[in-house]
């Protein structure tokens, strides 16, 4: 018996993201096509919530693979459950995006095996006896094979449900921020043939599946070739599924430089996640972004026209931020936000993330006096008492933290009433203005030196005060009520700001002396 088990990679309350994990379905299709028959039970936690790490448990088990990647606090997870099923004395073995771990104690726990993801691998580590057929490989030969049927969804979240394809593996771009980077070493990019793509699809159709999210770093890639590939992938899905919405991930270069997007749009392109991290030229130098600030413009621009949802991904405090730098960010967010379709440009990811080192080597010091350590405790950055950002930054930090928790939270419970309640979509409409007039107040309040690591509970107070006003002027009163604000105030009332439980604690334990 095999347990096939993926973590959880976000906060409990936050489970808007209801989609299969590609490296068990691929993964799965592999073995069926190399005529491989596993005994094996699939503990999914983000697609059953109700999963825990007693429920993985079984003396039965042969083997535990943990399937990882680096969203959220999917690595987080994964170490708590890595160290509590090899204390068992079972084989463990960690699969997909193990990059992180490499630097990590859990590599070194002799029951523990990384595998970066590699399906052959995989199986070959599993069934030491099987000789698979050389063949049947990600490019061609084998089709993925859905397994949310094995699965319990609750019946509220079946509507946001979303089946996950690969089409390509690796990425053209060595970004120094990025795990792909970190992963592979070197540059790598391989795309699956556009045929077994369209089957891939097909085995979700069958099942009534609509929604689709295309899981490539990269979906439309720089050379010829794969541009063929995505006109094939595009005009097969017109042909044989008319009727399905899919997500892609792109950079704003390549889908400039494809310049087809009324295809992909026929298709049925609804989201373009965009890795955009900044909107500052400086901020994508030092990232090795190898993009210009004015080309991110235009493509956002573009998508807008076109009327194409976008999934804007920031990092709001990286390696250069300055307060300049955060700044620009904002008025140039604000012009992007006076276009006539701002509402593709979707929610304000832009609020608060933060970048975390692989090794662990950060420059800078970080208090007590936040909880921002503690989040990159939950990455599993080596050291997350250092910070490879500027440590000054932290009581502005701690600020657009809790504000992008509020709206994350916000958005968590009226999601649920989209269906039901209508007029709750003006909270979608006005939450990003309102996020950005909130990053200004607060950026001229910490320049200034008002706000300061002694006056950020104050501050915080003051943050709650908007949000009142805001979600009373928008919502019914049965909805206007604040989500976060009772917990944090009451966790900054602490003279140093202790761990708090993310909902997952109860059912996947803190091994003892993580906290040290």
């Amino acid at each position: 018996m095999i347990k096939l088990i993926r973590p959880p990679q976000q906060s409990f309350y936050n489970d808007l993201d209801l989609r299969e994990d590609n490296f068990i379905s691929y993964f799965l299709g592999y073995c069926q096509a190399q005529n491989i028959t596993l005994d094996y039970q699939i503990h999914d936690f983000v697609l059953d919530k109700n999963n825990s790490l007693k429920s993985v448990y079984d003396p039965h088990v042969d083997t535990y693979v943990i399937f990882t990647r680096e969203t959220g606090s999917n690595p987080h997870y994964t170490i708590r459950l890595a160290s509590a099923l090899s204390a068992l004395n079972k084989p463990v073995i960690i699969y997909g995006q193990v990059a992180r771990f490499r630097h990590l104690p859990i590599s070194d726990i002799q029951q523990v095996t990384l595998i970066e993801q590699n399906e052959r691998e995989l199986l070959t580590t599993l069934c030491p006896s099987v000789s698979p057929n050389p063949d049947i490989t990600f490019e061609y030969g084998f089709v993925a094979q859905p397994y949310f049927t094995q699965c319990t969804i609750q019946p509220e979240r079946r509507h946001l449900f979303k089946a996950a394809i690969e089409t390509t593996r690796g990425c053209e771009f060595s970004c120094d921020f990025c795990y792909i980077s970190q992963n592979l070493g070197e540059k790598f990019f391989v795309s699956r043939s556009a045929a077994n793509t369209l089957n891939d699809i097909e085995a979700y159709y069958r099942h009534g599946v609509r929604h689709f999210v295309f899981m490539d770093s990269e979906f439309i890639g720089l050379t010829k070739a794969r541009h063929q590939e995505v006109r094939a992938i595009a005009q097969g899905i017109i042909a044989r599924f008319p009727d399905i919405k899919f997500m892609i991930y792109s950079r704003a270069d390549t889908l400039a430089k494809f310049g087809e997007l009324a295809l992909l749009k026929q298709a049925g392109l609804v989201n373009v996640f965009i890795g955009v991290e900044s909107l500052d030229e400086h901020d994508l130098i030092e990232m090795n972004k190898n993009v210009r600030k004015t080309r991110l413009i235009a493509s956002i621009t573009h998508l807008m026209e076109q009327e194409i949802y976008m999934t804007l991904s920031f990092i709001t405090f990286n390696r250069n931020t300055t307060i300049d730098s955060l700044r620009t960010n904002i008025e140039t967010l604000k012009a992007l936000h006076a276009h006539p379709n701002k509402a593709f440009l979707g929610m304000p990811n832009f609020l608060f993330n933060m970048e975390s080192s692989w090794s662990g080597a950060g420059e800078h010091k970080l208090s007590d006096k936040t909880y921002i350590k503690w989040l990159l405790f939950y990455k599993d950055q080596p050291d997350h008492e250092t910070a490879i950002f500027d440590a000054r930054f932290e009581p502005l930090m701690e600020v657009y933290r809790i504000a992008h928790y509020e709206i994350t939270k916000k958005s968590a419970q009226l999601n649920y009433r989209l269906q039901d309640t209508p007029e709750v979509e003006a909270f979608f409409d006005l939450a990003p203005e309102f996020a950005l007039g909130i990053m200004a107040l607060f950026l001229e309040k910490f320049e200034s030196g008002e706000l300061n690591i002694d006056s950020i509970r104050d501050h915080v107070a003051e943050l709650y005060e908007y949000f009142g006003y805001f979600y009373q002027k928008i919502l019914d009163s049965e909805l206007a009520d604040l989500q976060t604000s009772e917990g944090t105030l009451a966790l900054l009332e602490h003279p140093s700001i202790p761990y708090v439980d993310h909902g997952w604690d109860s059912r996947i334990p803190l091994s003892e002396g993580r906290l040290q």
